[in-house]
């Protein structure tokens, strides 16, 4: 009787971890050596996944670990490389980071991606804006200010400061439920069978 109490607290955490999926959150900060230089970060996904890149380089802010990031760094381009999609997902001056003005040049120029990925592997890249991924030529134009002066003639710092964060879509709750029940039953018509014999 005890193992198969055992069995049935084992399942329910089994059941409950599926309908809630933990999310994972990276941060990484630094400094470029050159305007053109390319900083990446390559990831697995093994389920349907919420992702979000966002960075605070340019107009500073606080990242999700209570990190606080200063106002002045670069005017980034954020791309996104998959294995799952054939066009790349890019992301200069994203619209949904507008409120978080550079108080030091009055501009809005940290980038947002926010999408759901299938499974597979990917690469997200922060470069420099006018750094641009080439699929011609399938290199970096190097394009980029190696004084990191913005589009607007504002002189910036070498600073980046980029976060992402991976939240795997959870199974839903009557999904999970019907998979506890599955296996409680089985459980149940085992431990049954066994008394008989």
């Amino acid at each position: 009787m005890k193992k198969l109490l055992g069995s049935i607290l084992f399942f329910a955490a089994l059941s409950t971890g599926a309908a809630n999926a933990a999310v994972t959150t990276h941060q990484f900060t630094g400094n470029f050596t050159t305007g053109n230089d390319v900083f990446t970060y390559a990831f697995t996904i093994t389920e349907d996944t919420l992702a979000t890149f966002e960075t605070f380089g340019y107009a500073g802010g606080t990242l999700a670990n209570g990190a606080t990031v200063a106002d002045g760094g670069f005017d980034p381009t954020l791309t996104l490389f998959g294995s799952t999609f054939e066009t790349l997902v890019i992301s200069d001056d994203g619209d949904a980071v507008e409120d978080r003005e550079s108080a030091s040049s009055e501009f809005s120029w940290d980038d947002l991606i926010t999408l759901t990925l299938a499974p597979g592997n990917y690469t997200i890249a922060l470069t420099q804006f006018d750094n641009n991924w080439n699929t011609g030529t399938n290199s970096w134009t190097n394009f980029a200010a190696e004084s990191f002066i913005d589009a607007a003639n504002n002189q910036r710092t070498s600073a980046y400061a980029l976060q992402v964060t991976l939240e795997p879509s959870p199974v839903p709750v009557p999904a999970a439920i019907w998979l506890f029940g599955s296996g409680l039953f089985g459980l149940l018509w085992s431990a049954k069978r066994k008394q008989v014999i």
